[in-house]
């Protein structure tokens, strides 16, 4: 969201912006003035604004999730050829974020195709792998993430959509150009004949102007200003004593 009309070398301003991060979001408001939605209506929209900020900030973390292991993925509906960032946090059996240990994540595709490959542990990272997968196929993809020597495991599906491509070369409707044709009495010409359709259009006489008449008298104003002119004249005349 930007300004309306404030802008710099970069373009408008911006009011709301937002980035992913880390492992979340960041979200920029730049506006002080959030407290003026209150005016009239106390919390109705400032309070359901700032709700649906948060719910919808920590979404992610709740995407997929079992005991002792959370899977992020990023985007959430990607396409055909995008490339897919998951994010897994596990935990030891003790609670605390596995530090040492081996992360298993298994892709099993639409048509039946199986990868396995093994999640980088982040350094620093206190308990999150991470890995990349590259989206060929669209359809419902199950991912499967496991740490075996913690006994974690966890299974989600994610849908990889398919671009919607604009469908070039489709042919027109014939009996509906006839119809419009034939109601507005033009005339349908196909691209064989532009040169034609040009000539044509380029022959055509001027078109007459259009002349509107206002008719002065008709009109209740034009009646009423001349009465008050009399009028007018007439009490002039009384006050200086010519009639």
């Amino acid at each position: 969201a930007v300004h309306d009309s404030i802008r710099n070398n970069w373009g408008r301003i911006p009011l709301l912006a937002i980035r992913p991060f880390g492992n979340g979001k960041v979200l920029f408001m730049g506006t002080d003035s959030a407290w003026r939605w209150r005016r009239g209506v106390e919390d109705l929209y400032h309070y359901r604004f700032w709700s649906q900020v948060v719910r919808w900030m920590a979404h992610q973390r709740h995407i997929s999730q079992d005991e002792g292991i959370r899977l992020t993925y990023t985007p959430e509906k990607p396409e055909i050829g995008q490339t897919v960032y998951l994010s897994a946090i596990v935990m030891d059996q003790s609670g605390y974020p596995l530090q040492e240990g081996k992360v298993v994540a298994s892709i099993t595709t639409p048509s039946g195709g199986r990868e396995t490959f093994e999640m980088q542990a982040e350094e620093g990272g206190w308990g999150v792998f991470r890995a990349s997968m590259e989206a060929r196929q669209s359809g419902m993809h199950i991912i499967e993430v496991q740490s075996p020597e913690e006994n974690r495991q966890l299974e989600t599906r994610l849908e990889v959509l398919r671009p919607v491509v604009e469908k070039i070369g489709k042919p027109a409707r014939g009996d509906v150009l006839d119809e419009i044709t034939r109601i507005s009495r033009g005339k349908k010409v196909d691209t064989t004949g532009l040169d034609g359709l040009i000539e044509q259009i380029s022959v055509l006489p001027e078109p007459k102007p259009i002349e509107i008449r206002f008719r002065l008298w008709a009109n209740p104003f034009w009646g009423a200003a001349l009465l008050g002119l009399l009028a007018f004249y007439w009490i002039g005349r009384k006050y200086f004593g010519l009639v």
